[in-house]
């Protein structure tokens, strides 16, 4: 975390099953990918990787655990094509413009810009504006499924644990 080298010697090493154990494998992988870009020199701190947990997985997690509470029966939901609030089709220009933009960040082989990006959408547009004004309709609830089923597909290059329990919910 002093940005010296990680070494048995100086007594600074941080074991990553530690890290695992306590946060998760694809909350690490998360800290790796948003903290900087690989080639940069990583400062590490389990603070750091904790606040990853507590902002944007536990946020993504909330707007899954919602969806549960709400959608009795998930088959029944559907999304529609056609929406009618001028809030999702807000949200779904901000999901399309996150898909384009992470394409794009991936295929210039950037995965940080991309996973920041995902990070904004979820933590800022998605739950701390959509959801929030949208949790009263149930007709949203369609929409949310549709959200987090695209979501579960963005982040599987990167978080591929969370992305499949998204998935299977």
């Amino acid at each position: 975390e002093k940005g010296q080298k990680m070494s048995k010697s100086k007594g600074n090493v941080v074991s990553p099953f530690e890290v695992m154990d306590k946060f998760g494998a694809d909350t690490a992988r998360w800290y790796f990918y948003t903290i900087n870009s690989p080639e940069d020199y990583k400062f590490f701190t389990m603070k750091d990787v904790e606040q990853r947990l507590k902002g944007f997985i536990t946020t993504l997690d909330n707007c899954v655990r919602f969806y549960e509470l709400y959608a009795v029966d998930k088959a029944t939901w559907t999304h529609d094509t056609k929406p009618r609030e001028l809030l999702d089709k807000w949200v779904l220009s901000k999901l399309h413009g996150l898909v384009n933009e992470v394409t794009e960040s991936l295929d210039n082989y950037d995965p940080t810009t991309a996973a920041r990006a995902i990070e904004k959408f979820v933590v800022e547009d998605f739950s701390n504006w959509w959801l929030r004004r949208s949790r009263k309709r149930k007709e949203a609830l369609g929409l949310l499924r549709f959200i987090l089923l695209h979501l579960a597909k963005v982040l599987a290059p990167f978080t591929p644990f969370i992305a499949e329990d998204i998935k299977t919910r």
